[in-house]
């Protein structure tokens, strides 16, 4: 056995020796992997044997492997070599289509310019498309690679050639036949008329190479009127020169661009549809006009003469006010007083007619005048007049001995008569007056004067009341004395309405010292040289209110009880008579009226108790005293003297009580009879001293429903308290506006009021003005001392009207008392009119004013009349041209902007209170004033104004200037005297419009405690915005209107200019005032009248430009959320806002808003703003973007003088955001290009090619028959470029051809081909240096051969030729196995996948899982020399041994077979 043994080891050795000879043997072969064997033992054994007793029997070979370990990398020099590092094989395909896989890459070209390793076995690669990238769905191709592109030439389309032209260089110029500097023309053999020239080779389709050389000249230095830079190409070829084509100008990425008449460059996408046939004229780039600003629309007036230069006088706008001096005797004033005019016993005029014709009544010297009352009286005789008896009638006067009648007052002003029979002579019929006192002649009474009826001791006539007030109907006929003044009689009548209606009293008796006491007034009547009259008056009546609440709480036989005590310390208790369950206001004020007037009842019949007299006018419980007139034994039973309460049974009866309780329980006095002489009943406490009326309005709307007014027409101040009879049920309660808190009326006295005036013997000079000025308050005149003369009051027109003093009421104690000019004045004298007044001219509706009127909507815009009244004031008295266009600019934007009305219509906001004190060192009480404004919601600055300050005159009768400062955003209040002391505050809730205390939120009283004192400026701190309607509709709204006055030394004219710029901008002035034809030079019919309208206009070319931007700033994202609302408080509120030339901090006031009520607020403050030299805001909007959540606020002015910042607290975007300002756009109209005979060239599209003709067809082709002749251009025209131009901003960079120049079918050669080449410049520059070509290219090739083949790491193929192409070829792949032990050799390192290998897996190098791969190189074996030499040795040495062993064992068998021998 051993020998078996052994002999198994010797051919496991013999095998080992073969396995590592071959390896040796391949150490040099490409991609060769070393083999090793595997040996096992051979052990033979059955179940029945002991393991331990059993002797193995050898080896065997169990498999020879190959290693696969990476083998050295070694470069080789061929670039079609290839190295694999890490895992994979190159994919071969043998010559009879099997399918390989080796790690030798060594590789060549065989006959067929395909890729194979030696043995003729084809490299398989993957296809690529253009970009390189493999396509491993397709199967592998065998690798070519072609030696030469013959038939790939390509025609040169394209070149590029980027130059620096140098900016030293100058046009070559020369002086022509008329001894002009002209440029050379170019000359390619003369090098002067050049700078430089390069040259490129291009190559046609077949590959055939020619040479294109580019002259370049310098034709355009830049200036200020042009600033760029221009060179010339000239393009030769073969001698021949080459005419660019016509190129349309294109954008950055190569959209054709078309223009606009204003240079707009638009690309055609964004473009409406074109019409491909269209034709224009032809326009270039670089020929677009010099950049023009636009310009607005200007309307202009003649020129006006030198007056209007600065460092002239100027031009007068101011009135000339004129003035007449009153001197004043003070040694007369003491002797101001009460004058008392004896009169005799009254009489009642009886007139007995002589004759009615026609309506008219003839009587000799009747006496009456239009207006007399007059009654109609048969005497019970016969009546043929066919009037009524006892009927009513007013007189007309006709003359001094005839008259008409009529019905009313109103028909007898207006002189129509009633009807009345023919009537001859007759004693009895007669028409009656009322009672008449005669007086002495020259007792200066007039109709209408209060006048006190005194009984000086004696007995009181009857139907008069000792003390009471009585106001004088004068008698007089017109004819008697024109003045109006009586000689003899006197009427008298309760009030002063009846008075001024005739309506009198009927009286008779008293005594011979009784009179009538005339409180001596100063009146001067002004008369205007219109004749319009106007009275300065020094007496002004004492006022005052209150306020009667829950009328509803009044029940039946409550009364009303009110004590007035006046100055003098005289008091009158007046109550009223009983109230009905809730009687109303009026009703009381009857009620009051009634107990205050100075009634005497003579009863014309008595029967039993009852008393009868024709509409007494009494009410049950009212108040009277009966008189006796000093009769004892009148018989009636009544007490001489003692007060009585009527019990009202008709109104023609009465009876009377002794007690309120008797009057209203109907108990009535015993009359023992009928009485024997007259006896009245005269009120109880009331003389007529006061009136009480309704708080009516400027329209005589009643204003405040509970407000009871009280005057005193003697000017008498007074207090007020409640009187003893007063009695009002519930909560029914009376409020005095005497005091600042209108506190409830009670027994205690009120402040006494401050609005009364009038003279007494104490009057100083100083007074005595004071009081006139008072009394000039809400008149066209005004007065004061005199600046120049001592004792004397100055009297004064503003308006510059001239006029004449009359004085009409002079004090009767007094005799020269006043002067004139040096001579006394009497009463009823007049002053020459003054001379030296001169009006301000008129400007209230200087002109009409039309801006951007769209001529094709003329209706859709509307002209506003341009009020310049505001510049005709005393202080524009000498203006110069450039100070009327700044004051008519403000105004003009002001008027046009976004001014609102004020809205009054709610109730809270047209009431508050003032307190006026005379002299704020005194300790004398605030004047109380309660203001309601008539409500309407088209209140302007101005005529709400007017109305509070008419209201505040009316009664402080004083003057109180109001008027409406824009700068400080609140009303202003000047008085007359600095000492004088104001103040505002809310309504209490007794005198509110509302009916309960309610804060006026428009005037800034934002609480009900709100009280401001007026400052020394006359404001106070709060602002009052116009809260209305806008004046304007916001489509007729125009902004940055602007006059100018455009001067040279002999004078200047006024232009108005609209406030936007552009084609669309217009203004028209006309209706134009004489007034300002002449001061503005507005002359409608003169022969400048033309400019006086420019339209707008929608031409061809540009007259004006485009449309001035506005300015725009945009806030940052809120902090709030806009769907809720938010409170703005004290640390929120405030803005600094600057607009145009206007900057401003101000808060909106505190409260709860709304986003859209907050960006209304805000809008409309910003659009408040004005500055103190009057520069105005308008048409500033706010508006809130709500998806991206912020404000962006955008001017209304336009153009460069247009600017926006605005901040504001972060919560509201409004921090560190950026300003913005207009811009005033400017436009460069295109040029066309002509002709060299001058003709414009039209452009037209011809099968998707422009070109070019003239409509004469002289110098270029004339259009074509399909297209029709040019007519205008369109609104957007192609764009073209200066045939071989190079255009070169001042910077040096290149502007034009932005896409290059085109050379369009140039013939080439003698073949007659043709090419379409592109020439791009880009990169090419002007910069001081040298001439040179810093790149230069072009895209033809001629047809070339290989040159190098380069594969890439990742293994894509790319063959090089001669002529510059690359040719993409495949891409070298990888294949793996799982086994790659499993793989079959067939030699030559190829291998054959087998089923243990498994199927490759492709790849590219450097990819997940494969090798990379390395070009010109190839891998070693992996046959390590001295490792292999060491298993040869032991190889051998097993051999060895093995070998041995048999020897031994074959020793060992002879000796036991020689044994067993």
């Amino acid at each position: 056995m051993s020998f078996f043994t052994s002999l198994t080891g010797l051919n496991a050795a013999t095998t080992q020796l073969s396995v590592t000879s071959n390896n040796i043997a391949n150490a040099g072969t490409t991609g060769f992997k070393r083999s090793r064997s595997d040996f096992g033992d051979i052990f033979a054994t059955s179940p029945l044997q002991k393991a331990s007793t059993v002797v193995g029997q050898g080896t065997a070979l169990k498999q020879v492997t190959q290693e696969f370990s990476q083998g050295n990398i070694e470069l080789s020099g061929n670039s079609l070599d290839l190295a694999v590092t890490g895992e994979g094989f190159f994919p071969i395909k043998s010559s009879d289509g099997q399918d390989l896989f080796t790690r030798n890459g060594s590789f060549l070209l065989d006959e067929q310019n395909t890729v194979v390793n030696s043995a003729g076995q084809f490299l398989r690669v993957a296809s690529v498309d253009s970009l390189g990238k493999a396509d491993f769905q397709a199967d592998l191709v065998p690798l070519a690679i072609a030696p030469s592109t013959v038939g790939q030439a390509i025609a040169t389309s394209q070149i590029d050639l980027a130059i620096n032209f140098p900016a030293e260089s100058l046009p070559a110029t020369q002086l022509n036949d008329a001894n002009v500097e002209t440029i050379k023309p170019f000359n390619p053999d003369d090098s002067t008329t050049y700078a430089k020239s390069a040259a490129v080779t291009i190559f046609d389709e077949n590959g055939n190479d020619f040479l294109v050389t580019f002259y370049y000249r310098r034709v355009g230095v830049a200036s200020s009127t042009d600033p760029f830079n221009k060179w010339q190409t000239h393009i030769l070829l073969d001698g021949q020169e080459i005419t660019p084509g016509l190129g349309q100008a294109t954008s950055a990425d190569g959209t054709p661009l078309f223009v606009d008449k204003y240079g707009t460059i638009i690309p055609e996408t964004e473009l409406p549809v074109i019409n491909e046939r269209q034709i224009s004229q032809k326009y270039i780039l670089d020929d677009l006009a010099d950049a023009t600003v636009s310009t607005p629309a200007k309307a202009a007036g003649e020129k006006l003469g030198e007056a209007y230069l600065d460092g002239n006088d100027g031009v007068n706008f101011a009135p000339i006010i004129p003035s007449i001096e009153v001197a004043i005797d003070d040694s007369e004033l003491s002797n101001i007083g009460t004058y008392s005019a004896t009169v005799g016993t009254p009489t009642t005029p009886s007139l007995i007619f002589t004759d009615i014709t026609d309506n008219v009544v003839t009587a000799t010297g009747h006496g009456y005048k239009t207006g007399d009352q007059i009654v109609f009286n048969d005497q019970g005789a016969a009546n043929p007049t066919g009037l009524t008896s006892g009927t009513t009638f007013f007189a007309i006067y006709l003359t001094d001995d005839t008259f008409s009648i009529a019905s009313t007052s109103a028909n007898a002003s207006s002189g129509t008569a009633a009807t009345i029979t023919d009537t001859a002579a007759n004693t009895v019929l007669s028409f009656d007056s009322s009672s008449e006192f005669t007086v002495a002649a020259g007792h200066g009474l007039e109709t209408g004067d209060r006048v006190v009826y005194n009984a000086n001791g004696g007995v009181v006539a009857s139907g008069l009341i000792d003390g009471a007030t009585y106001y004088v109907i004068n008698s007089d006929s017109e004819s008697v004395d024109s003045d109006g003044i009586t000689d003899d009689t006197v009427r008298l009548a309760t009030s002063y309405a009846n008075a001024i209606a005739g309506t009198g009293l009927d009286f008779s008796g008293g005594n011979t010292a009784q009179s009538l006491d005339l409180a001596e007034i100063v009146n001067f009547t002004m008369t205007a040289a219109d004749g319009s009259e106007e009275i300065i008056s020094s007496l002004h009546a004492a006022s005052a209110s209150i306020d009667v609440i829950q009328t509803d709480e009044i029940e039946s036989n409550d009364r009303i009880s009110v004590e007035l005590t006046d100055e003098d310390g005289t008091s009158r208790v007046l109550t009223t008579g009983a109230l009905s369950a809730d009687a109303s206001v009026t009703e009381i004020i009857a009620a009051l009226n009634t107990a205050s007037n100075a009634t005497s009842i003579l009863p014309t019949g008595v029967t039993g108790n009852v008393l009868t007299s024709g509409d007494h006018g009494y009410t049950t419980g009212d108040q009277v005293v009966f008189n006796a007139h000093g009769d004892a034994l009148h018989g009636t039973g009544l007490t001489d003297g003692q007060t009585y309460y009527i019990i009202n049974l008709t109104d023609d009866t009465f009876s009377v009580a002794s007690t309120y309780a008797n009057a209203i329980s109907g108990t009535a006095a015993v009359l023992s009879g009928a009485p024997t002489s007259e006896v009245t009943f005269d009120s109880a406490s009331g003389r007529g001293e006061y009136a009480f009326s309704a708080s009516t309005d400027v329209n005589g709307d009643v204003d405040l429903a509970s407000r009871i007014i009280i005057t005193r027409a003697d000017g008498k101040n007074f207090s007020i308290a409640e009187g003893a009879d007063h009695s009002l049920s519930g909560e029914a309660m009376i409020y005095e506006n005497i005091s600042l808190t209108s506190a409830a009326l009670s027994t205690t006295a009120s402040s006494e009021t401050q609005n009364g005036k009038a003279l007494d013997s104490t009057t100083t000079v100083a007074e005595l003005v004071s009081t006139l000025a008072s009394g000039s308050a809400g008149t066209s005149y005004a007065v004061g001392l005199s600046t120049v003369s001592s004792n004397t009051l100055a009297i004064s027109r503003a308006d510059g009207a001239n006029f004449s003093v009359t004085t009409s009421r002079i004090p009767n104690n007094t005799t020269d008392l006043f002067s004139i000019g040096g001579a006394a004045v009497a009463e009823g004298d007049t002053s020459d009119r003054t001379t030296t007044g001169a009006l301000a001219p008129d400007l209230s509706a200087a002109f009409d004013l039309t801006i951007d009127e769209d001529p094709n909507e003329p209706l859709e815009t509307d002209s506003v009349t341009i009020d310049l009244s505001s510049m005709a004031i005393p202080a524009n008295d000498g203006l110069h041209g450039s100070d009327i266009a700044e004051l008519m600019t403000k105004e003009i934007n002001r008027q046009l902007g976004d001014r609102r009305f004020f809205d009054l219509s709610s109730d809270a906001n047209r009431q508050f209170r003032m307190t006026f004190t005379a002299d704020r060192a005194a300790d004398d009480p605030a004047q109380v004033i309660d203001v309601y404004i008539p409500a309407s919601s088209v209140y302007t600055e101005d005529s709400l104004s007017a109305e509070i300050e008419r209201q505040l005159q009316a009664a402080t009768g004083t003057t109180i200037d109001v008027s409406y400062n824009r700068a400080s955003k609140g009303f202003v209040f000047l008085t007359e005297d600095d000492r004088s002391q104001m103040s505002i505050t809310n309504l209490p809730e007794s005198a509110s419009l509302t009916g309960s205390a309610t804060p006026n939120v428009l005037f800034g009283l934002n609480n009900l405690s709100a009280d401001f004192t007026l400052d020394s400026r006359g404001r106070y701190p709060a602002e009052v915005l116009a809260n209305g309607e806008q004046v304007l509709e916001e489509a007729q709204q125009r902004y940055g209107i602007q006059v100018e006055f455009e001067s040279d030394d002999t004078g200047g004219r006024f232009s108005i200019s609209s406030g936007t710029t552009g084609d669309s901008s217009a203004i028209r002035i006309d209706n134009i005032s004489d007034a300002a034809a002449s001061l503005f030079g507005f002359n409608a019919t003169g022969d400048e009248a033309a400019n006086l309208e420019v339209v707008a206009v929608d031409l061809p070319t540009a007259v004006r430009g485009v449309d001035s931007t506005p300015a725009k700033v945009f806030g940052r994202q809120v902090g709030i959320d806009p769907d809720e609302t938010f409170f703005v408080d004290d640390s929120t509120n405030q803005f600094t806002v600057t607009v145009d030339n206007v900057t401003e901090t101000f808060r909106l006031p505190v409260g709860t808003y709304s986003l859209p009520r907050f960006r209304e607020a805000l809008e409309n403050r910003i659009n408040a703003m004005e500055d103190s030299r009057g520069n105005s805001i308008s048409g500033v909007s706010v508006t809130f973007d709500q998806e991206n959540e912020v404000f962006t606020f955008t001017s209304g002015t336009t153009g460069n003088s247009a600017f926006l910042q605005i901040s504001g607290p972060a919560r509201y975007g409004l921090e560190n955001i950026d300003s913005n300002a207009g811009q005033t756009v400017t436009y460069r109209s295109p040029v066309v290009d002509r002709a060299s005979n001058g003709d414009p060239i039209l452009v037209a599209k011809i099968d998707g090619v422009y070109e070019e003709f003239t409509e004469s067809g002289t110098t270029l082709a004339s259009l074509p028959d399909e297209f029709p002749d040019f007519d205008t251009d369109p609104e957007y025209r192609p764009l073209f470029l200066d045939k071989g131009e190079l255009t070169f901003d001042t910077a040096g960079n290149l502007i034009s051809p932005i896409d290059g120049i085109s050379l369009n079918n140039v013939v080439i050669g003698g073949s007659g081909n043709t090419l379409n080449i592109d020439i791009d410049y880009a990169g090419s520059t002007q910069f001081s240096g040298d001439f040179s070509v810093n790149s230069q290219g072009q895209n033809g090739q001629p047809n070339g051969s290989l040159v190098s083949v380069d594969i890439a790491d990742d293994g894509l193929v790319t063959a090089s030729y001669s002529n510059g192409t690359q040719d993409l070829k495949g891409k070298i792949v990888l294949a793996t196995f799982s086994t790659p032990n499993g793989l079959r050799q067939l030699g030559d390192s190829t291998f054959l996948e087998s089923n243990e290998s498994g199927a490759p897996t492709l790849g590219e190098p450097g990819g997940a899982g494969f090798g990379t791969i390395r070009a010109g190189a190839r891998e070693r074996a992996n046959v390590d020399l001295t490792s292999e030499l060491v298993d040869l040795i032991t190889a051998q040495r097993n051999f060895q041994a093995n070998a041995k062993a048999i020897e031994t064992s074959s020793t060992l068998t002879s000796t036991i077979i020689n044994i067993r021998s």
